[in-house]
């Protein structure tokens, strides 16, 4: 599970990294400090604040992602990125557990009773759903935070930057 958390938390740096570059480009038109002057700088500094929730750095490129892309693809962009939040959300803030798999069947001793755990389950859970974690999960979990990189890279690719 730590390698699980390690690995969702890094991939998304790189996504509010992008999240990063499509406001102050979106918002400047450019990523240079020396062009965009004072506010540009207060601006990197509001993103880079730990208190800035990433909600609010989401809802700051919402406007760039939705001037840039056609609406469907700005619309499955902007769902990407709340699925993302709520998967960093899960990754960062929620325990996880593991449940024993029972095998009702399993045993062969004749003078035992059937019936015995045979493995076990990873999950995590928020308020609202529980997630078995399994190859299938972990591979969806990264094709979306792929999806979110990538998503953003051509929102900023998109925007004229000097």
């Amino acid at each position: 599970m730590n390698q699980i958390r390690g690995d969702v938390l890094a991939a998304g740096f790189i996504v509010e990294e992008e999240l990063f570059t499509v406001v102050l480009g979106g918002a400047f038109g450019t990523l240079d400090p020396q062009l965009g002057g004072r506010e540009l700088a207060e601006r990197a500094e509001w993103l880079r604040n730990p208190k800035t929730g990433l909600d609010r750095k989401i809802a700051a490129a919402r406007p760039y992602i939705r001037e840039i892309l056609v609406a469907g693809s700005a619309n499955k962009l902007m769902q990407d990125l709340a699925d993302y939040r709520r998967l960093r959300n899960l990754m960062a803030h929620r325990p996880c557990w593991m449940k024993g798999i029972w095998d009702e069947l399993a045993g062969s001793d004749p003078n035992t009773p059937k019936g015995r755990t045979v493995g076990f389950q990873l999950l995590i859970a928020d308020s609202d759903f529980t997630w078995i974690i399994d190859e299938s999960q972990t591979q969806e979990w990264s094709a979306l935070l792929e999806r979110c990189r990538v998503g953003l890279e051509s929102v900023r690719n998109k925007m004229a930057l000097s």
